[in-house]
């Protein structure tokens, strides 16, 4: 498998400087942003939100890597990654009404997006049970000067001075008696970096005196996660606890059951592709692969980094994307149909009202949606996997085959009717 390009910037820095050899002996290394410039862009090189995205000699040797000036970067053998709490219940349902017409609530394209959503919404005032919140601050600053400490593997604890190394808040919130720094994210990540709420706070630690809460926002399809954390030591890295979570799901005016009724009559069936029947079950991720692919042809390396994928998950996905009928194939390379064009351009439930037009012109989903919309019965999994068996899907033979696609096919099934609105 060809390296890339963070991988081989990482391998040549470690080679030439003998890194690992001299965080062995005196448990930290600094390197300046000059010396990885040689190689790879220090933005770029140096930038991980959470672990999965960390380069290859990172994560084999357990070491962490942030920034103590505007110059120099410091590697040592520290997790600087807190895990999210799991949290897939759904605490509070909120009806949208969207009356702006410069946000689209069901195409969300950014973590600015996400977050002004979230307070127009009333999400951010009823998780932070505080109505008179306003934003205030957000984008690049620097850090000034201070010190704290971190945790190394051994539970050994070392000092660190930053002086002035640039942090970014993604948006801040000001009331009467809160100051409320929010940091989102518009995946579901199985981890983050602490140190996008920890030099935040500490800037502002010395400048505010209302109680900082920090807020790690989430966002993911229709669904808002907030996470709230504070540090029982302030000068401590590692002493983030989380204070409380809660999960928040954004109804948005849903398509009607006639609708499906009358696209399933005007359906006419195709043979099913000579593709692998698709084992994906985020239609989402198939989303934000097209629109990776909107202005370049890209090889299925390049889609496992962009989405944090193993290259068995991206062959999933992209084969997923082409039996929808949005992604071809040529040679090596991957790229857009006209119907995955047409796609990139539309909102979510839009995207979502396109995929159920495809979906019914294979067999197996428009057998499942008749069965559904048309003669009122929501099959059961023996059931369903009957209905696959029936439906000649290319190369699906075995049991174990039959009950690792039926996980995709009820996944679809479940993403399309909760369109509905009776």
């Amino acid at each position: 498998m060809k390296e890339t390009k963070l991988n081989q910037a990482w391998n040549k820095l470690f080679k030439e400087l003998d890194i690992l050899n001299h965080i062995n002996i005196y448990g930290k290394f600094e390197i300046k942003a000059a010396t990885i410039k040689k190689y790879r862009e220090p933005r770029l090189a140096t930038k991980f939100d959470s672990s999965d995205q960390l380069p290859d000699l990172f994560k084999s040797n357990n070491l962490g890597i942030f920034p103590i000036s505007r110059e120099s970067y410091l590697i040592g053998k520290y997790n600087l990654f807190s895990l999210f709490e799991s949290n897939e219940q759904i605490n509070k349902v909120i009806y949208s009404d969207n009356k702006f017409q410069s946000l689209d609530f069901e195409n969300i394209n950014s973590e600015s997006e996400a977050i002004s959503i979230a307070s127009i919404n009333g999400i951010l005032s009823d998780f932070l049970e505080d109505k008179g919140l306003q934003s205030t601050f957000y984008g690049k600053k620097g850090t000034g000067v201070f010190e704290f400490r971190v945790k190394g593997l051994n539970n050994q604890e070392y000092t660190i001075k930053v002086d002035g190394p640039m942090m970014e808040v993604d948006c801040s919130y000001e009331s009467e008696n809160n100051f409320v720094i929010i940091e989102a994210k518009r995946k579901e990540p199985k981890d983050f970096l602490v140190r996008q709420l920890y030099f935040p706070y500490r800037y502002f630690l010395t400048k505010i005196n209302k109680k900082i809460r920090l807020v790690y926002l989430t966002y993911f399809k229709d669904k808002f996660k907030l996470y709230e954390y504070m540090f029982s030591d302030k000068d401590l890295y590692d002493s983030i606890k989380l204070v409380k979570s809660k999960s928040y799901s954004l109804k948005r005016i849903s398509f009607q059951k006639q609708n499906f009724i009358d696209i399933l009559n005007q359906i006419q069936l195709k043979e099913e592709p000579k593709v692998p029947f698709p084992q994906a079950n985020k239609l989402t991720r198939i989303f934000e692969i097209c629109e990776l692919l909107k202005f370049n042809q890209f090889d299925r390396n390049k889609i496992k980094l962009n989405q944090n994928f193993h290259l068995r998950q991206a062959d999933y996905y992209l084969n997923a994307g082409i039996y929808l009928g949005f992604i071809k194939k040529e040679s090596s390379t991957y790229s857009l149909t006209n119907d995955g064009a047409v796609l990139t351009e539309l909102s979510f439930k839009e995207k979502l009202i396109f995929v159920y037009k495809k979906l019914c012109l294979h067999k197996i989903f428009y057998n499942l949606f008749r069965k559904y919309f048309i003669d009122g019965i929501n099959l059961n999994k023996n059931q369903t996997i009957q209905l696959m068996r029936e439906s000649n899907l290319y190369k699906v033979k075995k049991d174990s085959t039959f009950n690792r696609r039926f996980s995709t096919v009820n996944k679809w099934f479940n993403t399309i009717i909760s369109l509905i609105t009776e």
